[in-house]
């Protein structure tokens, strides 16, 4: 079984607080075109799964839920979360996370305490690694790429998934 990432897309993704006044999400649109192979849906009022030559846009609520319930219908090795901030319904995304009996592994790229919270309570309930990349770092993208291919070598489900060496080499060029 492979790894799944969700990519979160809501409103707040447009904040230009990276290096340059960029978006969050022009940051994230580099990232994911680097990840061919991987299964990757976006999710903001609306969950999508990500094309590889896809522009992903920024809109909308933040509807981590109905995400986790999507992608629950498939069976993943691990979940790679990177958002910014708190799910519409933390209690219940939880709740849908935990039901999957899968680990979330989690890169918060944000500004908010209480979304923060959140991602380090989501992973440290189902097994998963917490990370965070700070938007006003100079190596913001490269601490998000990093942090992908870490928690794609500690699968801690020890699963082969074949997609691995690829996106591992995508991600460092």
């Amino acid at each position: 079984r492979t790894p799944v990432v969700l990519v979160d897309v809501s409103g707040s993704m447009t904040i230009q607080d990276c290096k340059n006044n960029e978006a969050r999400i022009d940051v994230v649109n580099r990232i994911v075109k680097k990840m061919p192979g991987l299964p990757m849906f976006s999710f903001s009022d609306k969950v999508n799964q990500i094309l590889f030559s896809q522009k992903l846009i920024a809109f909308g609520s933040t509807d981590l839920e109905k995400a986790i319930q999507i992608i629950s219908k498939q069976k993943y090795a691990k979940v790679i979360l990177i958002s910014d901030g708190l799910p519409d319904d933390s209690n219940s995304a939880l709740h849908e996370a935990l039901i999957m009996c899968i680990q979330f592994d989690t890169i918060y790229i944000g500004t908010d305490l209480n979304g923060k919270q959140f991602m380090q309570e989501l992973s440290r309930k189902t097994g998963g690694i917490f990370s965070c990349a700070e938007t006003s770092d100079i190596d913001f993208q490269a601490k998000i790429e990093s942090n992908i291919a870490r928690f794609l070598l500690e699968d801690k489900t020890k699963q082969d998934s074949g997609t691995k060496p690829q996106v591992l080499n995508t991600l460092k060029s």
